[in-house]
């Protein structure tokens, strides 16, 4: 019986996997080239049950021979008590949209906050699965509160009254990536 030889493999003949859900994301699997993450810390808002959200932003540079590309963004981490970290990338482009939402939340919290009629859900979901929303029930005393989540892992409980202040942290982290690419 005659074996048949098999052709090798190159590496250069693999094709890593493309399929991601953000520019950053693409951006930092890249190969063959000297990759640079540059994360500044935004701030952090403190949940109920020892859960954080942490906002950073991130510009990620990648640089091959006499070519330089950058992308950049926002870094939402989770921690929760039985999750550890969780973390997301969201990219530049889809922030004005995520703050908008945000937006929206808070003022329908604002609306429900003497009388939620029907349960209520409603969210705001990023490319990269970063969930912020709240479920609101009929009761006759409710005390709202949101949650944010990432790829549906366990979720941060925050007050209502914390809503704005994730949006003025995704606002600050706006102003920097500005200021970054004005210099």
């Amino acid at each position: 019986m005659r074996m048949r030889r098999l052709k090798s493999t190159k590496m250069s003949d693999l094709i890593p996997q493309t399929n991601y859900n953000t520019k950053a994301q693409t951006f930092i699997a890249k190969r063959g080239a000297l990759v640079m993450k540059e994360i500044s810390s935004i701030g952090l808002l403190a949940g109920k049950y020892n859960s954080k959200v942490g906002i950073d932003a991130f510009i990620f540079t990648v640089m091959k021979v006499a070519q330089i590309d950058r992308t950049c963004g926002i870094m939402v981490t989770l921690k929760t008590d039985n999750d550890g970290l969780q973390t997301c990338l969201i990219d530049e482009d889809e922030l004005p949209e995520l703050v908008n939402g945000i937006n929206y939340l808070d003022e329908k919290l604002m609306q429900l906050h003497h009388c939620v009629p029907n349960q209520i859900e409603l969210a705001y979901i990023t490319k990269d699965d970063f969930k912020v929303g709240f479920v609101a029930k009929p009761d006759p005393n409710p005390n709202p509160s949101f949650f944010c989540s990432v790829r549906g892992a366990e979720s941060a409980f925050l007050p209502a009254e914390q809503l704005p202040q994730l949006e003025a942290l995704i606002e600050k982290a706006i102003d920097y990536l500005k200021s970054i690419s004005a210099s």
